[in-house]
């Protein structure tokens, strides 16, 4: 098993012990609680929250949008297709 252990370069395992410090853990535990997560079925979808938070992104500054003309058309869309 040690062998495993001396292929993690130095900063790699600094890296590890300092964020294992900082949440109170052990660096085996840190790295146990990692591969558990990349254990996890992955998925695309997104929550409502998440949807919502992206929405809002978008919005910001959208106020100071100028109008569009009222004569805008379906055909100012596709002007350059058939």
């Amino acid at each position: 098993m040690n062998t495993i252990l001396e292929e993690v370069k130095p900063e790699t395992a600094e890296i590890l012990a300092t964020q294992a410090k900082a949440l109170g853990i052990s660096v085996d535990e840190l790295i146990n609680r990692m591969l558990a997560r990349l254990a996890e079925p992955q998925t695309n979808e997104l929550s409502l929250s998440e949807v919502d938070r992206i929405l809002d992104e978008l919005a910001e500054g959208g106020e100071n949008l100028s109008p569009l003309p009222s004569d805008f058309s379906r055909e100012d869309i596709y002007f350059d297709h058939e």
